[in-house]
């Protein structure tokens, strides 16, 4: 049975979605942070990115 879910999405849909969370405990790693943000944002990941803070 499919039935609509949230934003119209089928609850099929909705379970092969991934929800990935990146967490990176760093410690004076300024100078290598942006670096490695960018490793992360440049990867192959082809669900939807929704944001970094």
């Amino acid at each position: 049975m499919s039935g609509a879910g949230v934003g119209g999405a089928s609850e099929e849909s909705q379970a092969m979605q991934a929800h990935v969370s990146i967490i990176l405990p760093v410690h004076n790693a300024e100078p290598w942070l942006d670096e490695c943000l960018r490793s992360v944002l440049q990867q192959d990941f082809e669900g939807q990115v929704w944001g970094y803070h």
